[in-house]
């Protein structure tokens, strides 16, 4: 179950010491992300505490993750119209290399959906302790 989803807007240095209060807050201690913005969120949640980790998944591999989990009933999600929105809007696509490729449209937003399924697919993956596994995704 996905029961914390918010959207900050503001500086990134703001944020990202609101979300590790927010982390904090959950005893989480580590965050998975992408690379997208290099190694400035790394360092960032670290100056607070945060560790941050590089998530094993692309894009297209984590909606693909979300799909099977969702299909399966596996995951709920909060009732939030704009994840509803994005999650609506993903598009399948070739590429040039004919590999399939999960992305939101030219000129579109899926900051919610990316975080939702990077929750779901690294909850996905069975813990080494047993038992709850609490994810938090940033975006």
């Amino acid at each position: 179950m996905v029961d914390c989803l918010r959207g900050l807007r503001g500086s990134p240095a703001s944020i990202v010491s609101e979300y590790a209060a927010l982390l904090r807050s959950y005893n989480v201690s580590t965050v998975t992300g992408d690379a997208y913005a290099g190694t400035w969120p790394g360092d960032e949640f670290r100056r607070h505490g945060i560790r941050y980790a590089a998530a094993e998944l692309n894009r297209s591999g984590l909606y693909l993750e979300l799909m099977a989990s969702l299909n399966s009933g596996r995951v709920e999600l909060p009732p939030d119209l704009v994840l509803s929105r994005q999650l609506a809007a993903l598009e399948r696509r070739t590429g040039r290399s004919g590999r399939d490729a999960i992305d939101h449209p030219p000129n579109a937003h899926d900051d919610r959906a990316n975080a939702v399924a990077g929750m779901v697919a690294t909850a996905s993956i069975p813990s080494r302790r047993g038992g709850q596994v609490t994810v938090m995704g940033l975006y």
